[in-house]
C-alpha cells in the first residue's frame, strides 16, 4: 500500500456541506494539568506551558474507505472559541491511520494570551463533503498567581505541639521529625522552617497531606 504525505496548505474554505454521517473523537490537550473535581470541567494550561504551542492531540482517526480514489484530501480544522485556528490540517488519500494518529496539531501561542475559559474543537471535512464537528472541551488558560496571590494556609500541628511546643519527649516520639498537615491541593513545593529557604529542604509530594517538616536540633 502506498502512503501520502500530510501537508498543510492554506485554501478557501466552502461555504455549504452536507450533514455528516460520521462521528470523531474527542480531542485532548496533553499538557493540561490533571482535572480537578473542582475545575468545573475546563482543563488546566499553567504559566510555564504558555510559552509554547498548546498540543492538541487526536487520538485515532475518521472512518476512511479504501475504495476513495487516490489523491483525494481530507481535512481538520481546529477552532478556538468558534474562530478557525490557522489553515487546516490536509489529509491525501492513501494514507494509513495506524501510522498517522494519534495525531497532533498545535494553537498558536497567541490564542493563549487571553486568560479564562475558553471553548476548544476541531471540525474533519471529507472530499466527499461530508463533515463533522467533535464535541468542545473546555481550557482554562490561568495566568493568576496562585492562591489568588494571597498567602497560603498555615501549616497544621498537632494539638500536643501547639498547646506545649516542640518538646525533647515529642522529638523522641516522632524520631526527630515534626509532623506537619496541610490542605491538599495541586502542588506543595517546600515546607521552610525560617525566613531563610534551604535548598537542602526536600521537595514534598503532589498532593501533600500529613508531610513531615525536617527540623534541626542542636
Amino acid at each position: 500500500m502506498r502512503f501520502g504525505l500530510i501537508s498543510i496548505w492554506r485554501i478557501e474554505m466552502p461555504t455549504a456541506r452536507n450533514s455528516g454521517t460520521f462521528q470523531v473523537v474527542l480531542p485532548q490537550v496533553p499538557d493540561a494539568l490533571e482535572l480537578l473535581a473542582d475545575d468545573g470541567g475546563a482543563y488546566l494550561i499553567d504559566r510555564a506551558t504558555q510559552d509554547a504551542p498548546l498540543r492538541v492531540l487526536i487520538a485515532t482517526s475518521w472512518p476512511v474507505d479504501a475504495d476513495d480514489p487516490p489523491g483525494t484530501q481530507s481535512m481538520l480544522q481546529l477552532y478556538w472559541d468558534n474562530a478557525t485556528v490557522g489553515a487546516p490540517y490536509v489529509f491525501t488519500w492513501p494514507f494509513d491511520p495506524d501510522q498517522v494518529f494519534p495525531f497532533t496539531a498545535f494553537v498558536p501561542r497567541e490564542f493563549l494570551t487571553a486568560p479564562g475559559i475558553h471553548r476548544l474543537k476541531y471540525e474533519v471535512m471529507l472530499w466527499s463533503e461530508n463533515e463533522a464537528f467533535s464535541d468542545e472541551i473546555l481550557i482554562n488558560i490561568d495566568r493568576e498567581a496562585p492562591n489568588h496571590n494571597n498567602r497560603g494556609e498555615r501549616l497544621g500541628f498537632d494539638d500536643q505541639v501547639i498547646e506545649q511546643g516542640v518538646t525533647d519527649a515529642y522529638l523522641e516520639l516522632n524520631r526527630g521529625r515534626l509532623p506537619a498537615s496541610c490542605r491538599a491541593g495541586r502542588t506543595f513545593a517546600k515546607a521552610i522552617w525560617s525566613n531563610t529557604l534551604s535548598v537542602s529542604l526536600p521537595t514534598l509530594p503532589t498532593p501533600a497531606c500529613c508531610v513531615a517538616v525536617a527540623c534541626g536540633w542542636t
